[in-house]
């Protein structure tokens, strides 16, 4: 079981409502369906991917494969159902409206890209302030959504609301780059 599966919805809300970033940070009427909804999406993500794993398990050509080809397969599925998953809702001006990311998949040729509509890590950073550690952080999946949105914003003075969701915890360099984009 994933560290997801063993999250008590109070304590994700109390995650999302620090990590809804706003131009003007106030109390907002809709937090908790907001929260709900976002939830949720990110539960439809890991049920999919999963009903998709699945049936790559039930497959012949899969039942077929050697030991170690059925490993190394197994391995780069487990990274799926166990990776972090966030979403978020925007409305921002001339900005795309949702976004999905998963820690494993970092770009259109990785393994699991065809799962769903992921956004992936930017070549181009806009972002500066990414902690140094054991790995990069640049494939976060609040990384990831943060930087395809501050690729798409042109004036830096507009105004907006962002609705981000994390499956897992949110690391510092990921809350670095929340605070450094609100």
């Amino acid at each position: 079981m994933g560290r997801y599966r063993n999250r008590s919805k109070t304590s994700l809300c109390r995650i999302f409502n620090c990590w809804r970033c706003e131009k003007s940070f106030g109390a907002g009427g809709s937090g908790a369906s907001k929260f709900d909804e976002l939830y949720e999406r990110a539960q439809n993500i890991r049920n999919d991917i999963q009903k998709q794993i699945d049936e790559i398990r039930n497959f012949d050509e899969y039942k077929n494969l050697s030991n170690t080809q059925k490993n190394k397969l197994d391995r780069k599925l487990d990274s799926l159902t166990y990776g972090n998953v966030a979403v978020a809702d925007l409305h921002i001006p001339g900005v795309k409206t949702n976004y999905q990311a998963h820690s494993q998949v970092h770009s259109a040729d990785s393994f699991g890209d065809s799962f769903g509509d992921f956004t992936h890590s930017k070549d181009t950073k806009s972002l500066e302030s990414y902690v140094d550690d054991k790995f990069p952080r640049y494939n976060d999946t609040e990384a990831k959504i943060l930087e395809d949105i501050a690729s798409q914003i042109k004036d830096p003075n507009i105004i907006g609301e962002i609705h981000l969701f994390s499956d897992f915890d949110v690391c510092q360099s990921c809350t670095n780059l929340i605070l450094e984009f609100r």
